[in-house]
């Protein structure tokens, strides 16, 4: 859990891993910070071409996807939801509002499946925003909405939401070189009486590293993805806002994403799912010992099943047939190594990913 290290009254606070803010976190941004959001990416239709869009060419069509997984079924984004506990739900596209229908219904099933605290935002670039569509959005049980603004005409819709109990802001990457793009922004932002404004440090993806690199753009020293000058941009925007503004401004760093926000939600998912064999690291990987019975003796694995039958008979020890291994409890690999076992057993430690239990590191040890 990430934790506030630095706070003053309209000062710039401070949450690890490269979070910054003026005033007050959005509630998405503060669910999202706890691994608590469900990332929803309802199509990958939209109605622009931004230069800059980190969207993968794979998902740039009518697609689905619930934290990275492909879904066909609203099912299957419940059953992803309630795996990691989700507490609210973020959905993003491409343009969403191309898919109304499926958006609304996706909204309500949300809440009637997950109940009315689950807090739901909506990613769009404003373009077909209507009041009679944010009603019905409103209605559906939308609670926040996030602005990509191409230009800051596309702002005046903000007070449409908020007079409708919306929660509404803007939501930009920082673009290097763009400083009076953003004044101008923030400034009309407090005019409309903006609930928010969040800047991204822009990323380096497969889809739109050309275009960056033909603007002269590279990638940040210390990163594998963010684009130099952008952090710093942001922390001059996040100053001037701080002296010029009464808003609520944050800054969110590229290494968030993996650094807190999925790691966070690895966590959240691996205490469900652990198995009583199993450890939950710092990483939110489960960690457990594994004998792999290809290759070993028989006897040799009868006789530990019966030296270490009360630890099998407390869960601590399992026989997975499936993948033909012995699994044990970290805790126990002293013991087992006790035993005296032939070079011929092929012993180790092993990290999986919680969610699809997927190797993600095995750790051999000699004997």
């Amino acid at each position: 859990m990430v934790k506030l290290v630095m706070s003053c009254s309209r000062g710039i606070r401070e949450l690890g891993e490269g979070t910054l803010y003026v005033g007050e976190l959005p509630e998405g941004c503060k669910l999202c910070l706890k691994g608590g959001k469900l990332v929803l990416f309802i199509t990958g239709l939209c109605n622009e071409r931004c230069w800059y869009c980190p969207v993968s060419r794979l998902r740039r069509k009518d697609v689905i996807y619930a934290n990275n997984k492909p879904v066909r079924r609203f099912k299957d984004v419940i059953e992803e939801a309630l795996l990691m506990d989700a507490e609210g739900t973020g959905i993003t596209g491409g343009e969403p509002l191309l898919v109304k229908e499926r958006l609304i219904e996706f909204i309500r099933a949300l809440k009637r499946h997950l109940g009315e605290d689950h807090h739901i935002h909506l990613y769009t670039n404003g373009l077909l925003v209507t009041r009679p569509l944010l009603r019905e959005l409103r209605n559906a049980g939308l609670d926040e909405i996030r602005i990509h603004p191409l230009s800051t005409d596309v702002l005046l819709k903000i007070p449409w939401a908020r007079e409708l109990g919306l929660k509404a802001g803007i939501e930009v990457p920082v673009i290097p070189g763009q400083e009076d793009f953003y004044h101008k922004l923030l400034m009309k932002a407090e005019r409309l009486k903006a609930d928010f404004v969040n800047l991204n440090e822009l990323e380096f993806s497969e889809s739109n590293c050309m275009a960056l690199r033909l603007r002269g753009f590279s990638l940040k020293p210390s990163s594998q993805v963010a684009v130099a000058g952008s952090e710093e941009l942001a922390l001059e925007i996040l100053e001037w806002a701080r002296d010029n503004t009464s808003l609520n401004v944050h800054y969110c760093a590229a290494s968030v994403k993996d650094a807190v926000q999925f790691k966070e939600r690895l966590k959240r998912i691996a205490r469900k799912v652990k198995r009583p064999h199993e450890e939950v690291d710092e990483e939110g990987l489960l960690v457990k010992g594994v004998i792999y019975l290809d290759g070993a003796n028989p006897r040799v694995i009868e006789r530990i099943l019966k030296e270490l039958k009360d630890e099998l008979s407390r869960g601590r020890v399992l026989l997975n047939v499936r993948e033909r291994r012995l699994e044990f409890h970290p805790s126990l690999l002293e013991s087992i190594l006790g035993l005296n076992l032939s070079k011929d057993i092929r012993l180790g430690m092993l990290r999986e990913y919680p969610d699809r239990h997927l190797e993600a590191e095995f750790l051999p040890i000699d004997l």
